[in-house]
């Protein structure tokens, strides 16, 4: 779904609305001019490029004289905003950089302004390589910009994170929405047992207990 939503991938059925409109000729580009961005799990840069470079990617708008202090001037003052303290260079290559700090570039990337409005941003897993106190600075960052009147799709299994940032809740499971609700309608065991999790537990305790005590393959004596 996030695939279509950012548009690249194309619904096999089904319409994508935007604003109260229908998109007949949905597309990357098109979901950019809409203000939507998307910042994958698999991380897109290219390592070959330095941080400036790989922001320009994203603007068509920076470029002639000067584009690359434009594009390092403007990621490093998202990066800023976001991860104070976060030492990394604009004129840094990308492959140089640790996977934590390649997925802190890509989301200050994905909020990154030049011509183009910015309504929404979906973020797949965007904590997974980051320490606590870094993965804390994004999330208090995206609790800021939704402030602001702007969205964000937060997408993530961390529970306590999900609890603990979001206004509404949503749980998918084999490619249906099981349940959509306020997030303060959630805790822990609500939420666990709409992703399955008291399922599986049980079907689990239940494989265990009908199995047969298996020969071994190996002793050690």
């Amino acid at each position: 779904l996030m695939h279509m939503v950012a548009g690249t991938l194309v619904p096999d059925s089904g319409q994508i609305g935007v604003h109260g409109d229908i998109e007949d000729n949905y597309s990357v580009s098109r979901a950019q001019q809409l203000g939507i961005r998307c910042v994958f799990q698999e991380l897109s840069l290219c390592p070959n490029l330095s941080v400036a470079e790989n922001t320009r990617i994203n603007h068509a708008s920076l470029r002639g004289f000067g584009w690359r202090r434009k594009a390092a001037e403007l990621i490093a003052a998202k990066l800023d905003e976001i991860f104070p303290g976060h030492s990394i260079s604009a004129s840094d290559i990308v492959g140089d950089l640790s996977i934590g700090r390649r997925q802190m570039v890509e989301v200050a990337r994905a909020f990154t302004v030049t011509q183009d409005r910015l309504d929404l941003v979906i973020l797949d897993e965007p904590t997974s390589s980051l320490d606590a106190h870094t993965a804390g600075q994004l999330l208090a960052f995206v609790r800021r910009f939704v402030a602001g009147g702007k969205s964000c799709i937060l997408i993530s299994h961390v529970l306590g994170e999900v609890l603990r940032n979001a206004d509404r809740i949503v749980v998918m499971r084999d490619g249906k929405v099981v349940v959509a609700d306020a997030a303060d309608a959630f805790d822990r065991d609500r939420l666990v047992t709409a992703m399955g999790g008291a399922e599986a537990r049980q079907k689990i305790a239940a494989e265990i207990a009908a199995a047969k005590p298996a020969a071994s393959p190996l002793r050690v004596r």
